[in-house]
C-alpha cells in the first residue's frame, strides 16, 4: 500500500501551494535565477507555470515573504507555489565566504566558510598565515559535521 502524504495540521490551502511549489521547482528549477541579497534576503526569478515566458518575482525575508503573482496577493495565506519553489531554491544556494579570526597559539587565521541560503552551514577550510603568506591549509570538507 502506497502512503499518501498528509497535510493533517496545515490548511489545505497552504498545503495545495507547497505541493504546487515543488512541483514548479522539479519541473522549472533552470528557469529560475537568484537575483541577489544579503544576509536573510534573497530576491529570485520564478517562471509562472500557467502563463509560458512570465516570470514571477520573489523575495525572501525574515520579515515576511512577497511575490508578484495575483495568488500571493489576493489568497492572504503569505505563500504561494513560487515563494515555496524559491524557498527550496534558496536551501541549495552554496556561497564560500572567507572570515578572519585571531587565534592564541596561531595568530591571523583564516576560515572558509559554507553559506546555505544565506545562512552560516560549516567551515569547509582553515588557513593559517605568517607574514602573508599561506602556511599550512586543512580542509575539513571530508570531515563530519560538528554536534551543535
Amino acid at each position: 500500500m502506497e502512503s499518501i502524504p498528509t497535510t493533517r495540521g496545515i490548511g489545505e490551502g497552504i498545503a495545495r501551494r507547497i505541493r504546487s511549489g515543488i512541483a514548479l521547482f522539479a519541473d522549472h528549477h533552470e528557469g529560475m535565477a537568484f537575483l541577489g541579497g544579503s544576509g536573510a534576503e534573497a530576491r529570485y526569478s520564478v517562471p509562472s507555470r500557467s502563463r509560458p515566458g512570465l516570470k514571477r518575482f520573489v523575495r525572501l525575508s525574515g520579515e515576511g515573504d512577497s511575490c508578484t503573482c495575483p495568488d500571493f496577493s489576493c489568497s492572504g495565506l503569505g505563500c504561494c507555489a513560487h515563494t515555496v519553489a524559491a524557498m527550496i531554491a534558496d536551501s541549495k544556494r552554496v556561497e564560500h565566504r572567507v572570515e578572519a579570526r585571531h587565534d592564541s597559539r596561531f595568530g591571523e587565521m583564516f576560515d572558509l566558510v559554507e553559506y546555505r541560503g544565506g545562512r552560516r552551514s560549516r567551515v569547509v577550510a582553515v588557513c593559517l598565515s605568517y607574514n602573508d603568506a599561506l602556511m599550512a591549509r586543512m580542509d575539513l570538507a571530508g570531515f563530519p559535521k560538528a554536534a551543535a
